[in-house]
């Protein structure tokens, strides 16, 4: 299925007017150098592709099959250890290699800058013409191409070399076919699967989807030799499928980072509009990036959200236009499929509208907050909020609820309350330490709401609204709201204190508040005598001391949705106590 949807998305892009995915016999590949030859097949000069920004420059050039650690050249589009011989070890049997390919394709060739290659590789090169500082640049790596001095072409451009190449290709030495696994028709076998460069936590050399290393991994009858036969799929298939994942892998546009796996997504008929939408669903801060410090844009981007939430079409995209999402895990040389969904636009758009609602939650101003891409809600698991340190188990079943529409795992829930009464709700290091609550509470809500959805508890799903809720009766919500009130109290009586009960005791008394609230309401008091309008908020400590059942007093312990609830509460009611225009405020005015 992930296969024949990435070979139809080929052939969509292949179709395409103008398209820049790669032809059958060609792949992109990050140049890094070009060697300059004259008619004689002498090298003239060596220049540098890259940039300040950019090391190499992305080319079309000839396919570039995977190579492991034997000897196997490319065609016109290699490194200096093959067209050089720039190799401690086996530089000259490197050379020969290449040169050896590149006559068997150019030998029948009428083209001056053909000959002028083959020139090239029957001269033998002397490595210390070349300046020391260009040869230990090449030595490093990079892939160098050659161009044409007379004319200033590249070689593996001019059409009688691509014509040759392309009939090179084609040779099959034992004439065997297959029948593809994925086109059901009958074609030569592919031998390797194409690699993928690129992607993170990858070799450098790339990684593939499918491949066979030990004789246990291969079908009844073969063994890791027989990877055509084995995998059974054809070389024009595997073609296919292997560009589709480098282009979709290369396309920012069509991938998004979620720790340790990259999520590349398309649709069916991959237009600007419907492509745009699904990278807003996955990645609404990506847009929010391109918008930068632009009022317009981004309060173009706020509304269109807001309009998603509320059910209104935003976008002219047809809601049965299906999407794919195919979450992939790199792992040295292999690349490992995470998930895959798919469905139609129109009941992913339904799904993230629900998302939005789920961790809607207001600020003191009573705006809602800026939604955020699910990797920012998950990376709050992580200590430090660092990339690395994301739980690889939550990243793929965390997607996939939000696509689905399902409950998160509880593991992504239990793993916020973790981190909350470990960091006390900050996160970062240092200089960039930052205040996390507006990026967990939202989530732990989402949470909540989904399993209170999941089990028909329509009390908890009624109880988590968008701003404070003083008809919310739960435990952990009231404790919560409580402990903001003596926060309060402390800022007020001491302000600029160098620490808070934040600092010191919200961990501990969202998990055992029998332990921290009675002296935390006794050093209350002592606030609340010195701040100027503590009358008020000992008002407010009297309504939610007046919620809590008096004969089982505070409970010992609170269960993890309780703790939940806690810092909902906490930091809804620290938004309200911070609200202009409150009945308090007026209060003190009158005062």
């Amino acid at each position: 299925m992930i296969l024949d949807d990435l070979d139809r998305y080929y052939r969509l892009k292949e179709a395409e007017p103008g398209s820049d995915i790669p032809r059958a016999g060609w792949s992109v590949a990050s140049v890094s150098w070009e060697f300059r030859l004259d008619e004689s097949g002498r090298l003239i000069s060596v220049v540098s592709l890259g940039t300040e920004k950019n090391k190499a420059r992305q080319m079309l050039v000839p396919e570039q099959e995977s190579r492991s650690s034997g000897i196997q050249p490319y065609f016109l589009c290699d490194k200096a250890a093959y067209f050089l011989g720039l190799d401690e070890k086996r530089g000259s049997q490197m050379r020969e290699a290449s040169a050896e390919l590149h006559r068997k394709v150019l030998c029948n060739v009428n083209d001056l800058a053909a000959a002028a290659v083959m020139k090239f590789f029957d001269s033998p090169f002397d490595l210390e013409s070349l300046d020391q500082d260009i040869s230990d640049s090449l030595a490093r790596g990079g892939l160098i191409v050659f161009r044409f001095l007379p004319d200033m072409s590249l070689v593996h451009e001019r059409k009688a070399v691509t014509e040759a190449w392309m009939i090179a290709r084609q040779v099959n030495s034992d004439g065997a076919t297959v029948q593809c696994a994925i086109t059901g028709h009958e074609g030569i076998p592919a031998q390797k699967f194409p690699m993928t460069m690129g992607m993170p936590g990858a070799n450098s050399s790339g990684a593939s989807l499918i491949s066979f290393n030990c004789n246990a991994f291969c079908s009844y009858g073969h063994n890791k030799d027989d990877q055509a036969k084995n995998a059974s799929i054809s070389q024009e298939a595997a073609f296919n499928v292997g560009t589709a994942i480098r282009y979709l892998n290369n396309s920012p546009e069509h991938h998004v980072d979620i720790g340790d796996a990259r999520v590349v997504f398309w649709t069916g008929d991959d237009s600007d509009e419907s492509i745009g939408l699904l990278s807003l669903f996955l990645d609404p801060d990506a847009q929010s990036r391109e918008a930068g410090e632009d009022e317009k844009l981004l309060a173009s981007l706020r509304q269109r959200l807001d309009a998603i939430r509320v059910g209104r079409d935003t976008v002219p995209v047809s809601r049965t236009s299906r999407y794919f999402v195919l979450g992939l895990s790199p792992n040295m040389a292999r690349i490992s499929v995470r998930f895959f969904q798919t469905g139609t636009l129109g009941s992913l758009e339904d799904h993230f509208a629900e998302f939005l609602r789920d961790i809607d939650v207001s600020d003191y101003k009573g705006d809602s907050l800026r939604p955020r891409t699910l990797r920012a809600y998950i990376y709050q698991t992580a200590a430090q909020g660092k990339a690395d340190n994301v739980p690889n188990t939550l990243v793929c079943s965390s997607v996939e609820a939000m696509l689905r529409g399902t409950a998160f795992p509880q593991s992504l829930f239990e793993q916020l309350i973790m981190r909350m009464r470990t960091d006390k709700g900050f996160s970062g290091s240092g200089s960039k330490k930052y205040d996390a609550m507006y990026l967990r509470v939202p989530m732990l809500k989402a949470c909540l709401l989904r399993k209170a959805r999941q089990v028909g508890d329509v009390q908890v799903e009624r109880s988590l609204t968008v701003s404070l809720n003083e008809k919310n009766l739960n435990m952990g919500y009231l404790l919560g709201r409580l402990f903001a009130i003596l926060e309060k109290a402390q800022e007020e009586a001491v302000p600029g204190a160098n620490s808070t009960i934040r600092d010191r005791y919200i961990g501990s008394a969202s998990a055992t508040p029998a332990r921290v609230f009675p002296q935390l309401l006794k050093n209350g008091q002592h606030h609340l005598e010195k701040a100027e309008y503590g009358f008020l908020l000992d008002r407010k400590i009297q309504e939610v001391m007046a919620l809590i059942d008096s004969k089982e007093g505070f409970p010992q312990t609170l269960s993890y949705d309780d703790q939940g609830q806690f810092f909902i509460g906490y930091y809804q009611q620290k938004q309200a106590l911070y609200a202009k225009g409150s009945a308090d405020d007026q209060e003190k005015e009158n005062a």
